[in-house]
């Protein structure tokens, strides 16, 4: 009888501490076995290029990095069992953090108003978690259908709640180290391999001064998201509850320590990265 091999899918919704994640999960497996298929306007050719690795039995991939939304594994060979998480994020900070982040990446141009980012990008601003969650996002990205407003339905929704209870674990992006714990628990990750440092944080005015209007347009456009993170909340709760019976994780003392971390490695980077550079031209 043929044992599946299992397959790690982290189910990265953008701007919810991903790219930080992504990090981690190359200090968990290494480097060559993390397979990231996030490649914006490649997906059908990650996707395709994650089959072929898959379909060679020698392929060394244990984790899958991938925006291209809930579902697509179903497009992949069989003989893997696959184990799947995500991160959720309170929508309205989630479009915000974009806002900034396309500005930051100069893929928007820095006079766009927030309320013009809202109406004129749905993929990046509009129920994005519901639709990654609900299918809508692999239809998009890998059979090319059009995003439109009459495509956020009730029926979205309940499907996205429905896959959130499927994934394996997932955590809240505004509760980022106890949700790391909580995987670790889950995944069974040493919480010394966890300690990371933040990537690619958006950076956002000191001050913001958001129109009211652009706030509630925002939540105009993502109501259903609003709904499913409220579920998200409840969903997290009840399963804080039942891993935990005994009481919580100690957040407090790996916060404590992954400064430390971060620390030591923010100052040994740039040696580490020289001495690469090093190694390169000598070899």
């Amino acid at each position: 009888m043929n044992i599946p091999r299992e397959l790690l899918v982290f189910e990265h919704i953008p701007k919810t501490a991903g790219s930080t994640m992504r990090g981690i999960l190359r200090r968990l497996y290494g480097g060559k076995h993390v397979f990231v298929a996030t490649h914006a306007g490649r997906h059908p050719e990650r996707i395709e290029a994650l089959r072929q690795r898959l379909e060679d039995p020698e392929n060394e991939v244990k984790a899958v990095v991938a925006h291209t939304g809930f579902g697509f594994h179903e497009r992949l060979p069989e003989g893997y069992r696959f184990r799947h998480y995500t991160f959720l994020r309170d929508p309205i900070d989630r479009v915000i953090s974009h806002y900034h982040y396309q500005i930051q990446r100069e893929k928007l141009d820095p006079s766009t108003s927030l309320e013009t980012f809202v109406r004129e990008d749905l993929g990046r601003s509009c129920n994005v978690q519901t639709a990654f969650l609900g299918g809508l996002e692999v239809q998009r990205y890998l059979d090319g259908i059009t995003l439109s407003p009459e495509l956020y339905t009730e029926a979205l929704l309940e499907k996205a709640k429905a896959n959130l209870r499927r994934l394996d674990a997932f955590g809240l992006t505004e509760c980022f180290d106890e949700s790391l714990l909580r995987l670790g628990k889950v995944f069974g990750w040493k919480t010394t391999r966890l300690f990371y440092v933040r990537r690619r944080v958006g950076r956002r005015p000191q001050t913001p001064n958001y129109p009211p209007s652009a706030l509630k347009l925002i939540r105009q456009y993502n109501e259903l998201d609003l709904e499913l993170y409220r579920y998200s909340q409840a969903l997290y709760d009840e399963q804080r509850a039942a891993l935990l019976p005994n009481g919580s994780l100690d957040v407090e003392t790996f916060q404590k320590l992954n400064r430390i971390y971060a620390a030591v490695f923010t100052r040994a980077y740039p040696a580490v990265q020289k001495a690469r550079g090093w190694t390169k031209r000598d070899g």
